[in-house]
């Protein structure tokens, strides 16, 4: 209750009550972003850990362009990169899930278990759990 994640498309906080900011995660946009639009962060019911999927940056850059990939829907990770879930007692990433995207194209749904003991990722038609340390 007195502790929130706050992102944006190049970074995650971890902060308190106050505002203190007591972990903090920058990502390149050239590697990978996180997609606002697709509610990509997602708390476990007990409040101990949180995940969020990161996109592939479609990021390419030439002499006359520069072009990323904004989502326009509701998903958490239209080109998933990786998918990391954070503990707040650890104060650090426990797990990282890498996306392999011949086998997973898109996610459309996310969700840690009650307890944070597992992972659920809907990949829009199959649902796969995987257990969590």
């Amino acid at each position: 209750d007195d502790v929130m994640a706050v992102y944006s498309p190049e970074n995650v906080s971890v902060l308190d009550g106050e505002g203190k900011v007591s972990f903090t995660q920058n990502f390149s946009p050239k590697e990978r972003w996180i997609d606002e639009l697709g509610r990509p962060v997602r708390v476990s019911a007990n409040g101990e850990r949180f995940a969020v999927a990161t996109n592939r940056s479609q990021l390419t850059s030439n002499a006359r362009s520069t072009a990323i990939h904004i989502s326009t829907g509701d998903i958490p990770a239209e080109m998933p990169l990786d998918i990391e879930v954070f503990d707040l007692s650890a104060a650090q990433w426990i797990y990282t899930l890498r996306i392999n995207p011949q086998n997973l194209h898109q996610i459309w749904g996310l969700a840690l278990s009650p307890s944070a003991k597992k992972l659920a990722i809907d990949s829009g038609g199959a649902i796969q759990i995987y257990s969590l340390p």
